[in-house]
C-alpha cells in the first residue's frame, strides 16, 4: 500500500511540474507574431497600496472601492469608469 501511495504521490508532483513548466513557457513566450500591448498581467496589490504601485510603474491600473478610489480621483491621480 505504501508503494501505490508513493508512485501516485510522484505521478501528482511530476505532473504539477509538467504543468507549471507550460505555464513558465506560455507565460513568457517572446513570440514575434503576438503584440505585448494585448497581454495583460494580473497581480495581487491590496486597494491601500495600489496608488503608490501605479505611481511607481509595478501597475499600470487597479480595480478598487471606497474610499481608495475617491482619494485617488481627489488627488488627481486616477478616475473612475463607473
Amino acid at each position: 500500500m505504501v508503494k501505490k501511495t508513493t508512485a501516485i504521490l510522484a505521478v501528482v508532483v511530476a505532473l504539477i511540474a509538467v504543468i507549471a513548466v507550460i505555464a513558465a513557457a506560455v507565460m513568457t513566450n517572446n513570440n514575434s507574431n503576438s503584440s505585448s500591448s494585448k497581454i495583460i498581467y494580473w497581480e495581487a496589490v491590496a486597494p491601500v497600496n495600489q496608488q503608490a504601485a501605479i505611481a511607481n510603474g509595478t501597475i499600470a491600473a487597479g480595480v478598487s472601492w471606497e474610499p481608495y478610489s475617491d482619494e485617488a480621483v481627489a488627488a488627481n491621480f486616477g478616475h473612475s469608469l463607473g
